[in-house]
């Protein structure tokens, strides 16, 4: 799916407001969570992550955030931001394809 940048300048209200009417409460398909939360895991990412859930939730917004957990655990040595995922790419993308399979 889409990819949407928190830090562009917009109020943290606001860029849920953008992915509520963006992408709905649910998926139409199994409804299920139409949005990934994925945020740094450092503190300051922790903190936007556990705002972001808090305000989901108050709009009964479907979201899944298991895929920000398993990278945190799985990749805190090699990167704590969500941008040094693009370094390891050539890693990740055969890994991503076996499970997708």
């Amino acid at each position: 799916g889409a990819i949407e940048v928190l830090n562009r300048g917009w109020s943290v209200d606001d860029v849920l407001v953008h992915l509520l009417e963006t992408y709905g409460r649910r998926s139409t398909v199994d409804k299920g969570a139409t949005i990934i939360v994925l945020m740094d895991w450092d503190r300051t990412g922790g903190r936007l992550q556990t705002t972001i859930r808090r305000n989901l939730e108050s709009l009964d917004v479907r979201f899944d955030e298991r895929l920000r957990s398993t990278l945190m655990r799985c990749l805190k040595p090699e990167t704590r931001v969500v941008e040094g995922l693009s370094g390891l790419v050539d890693v990740l993308g055969p890994l991503v394809d076996a499970y997708d399979d």
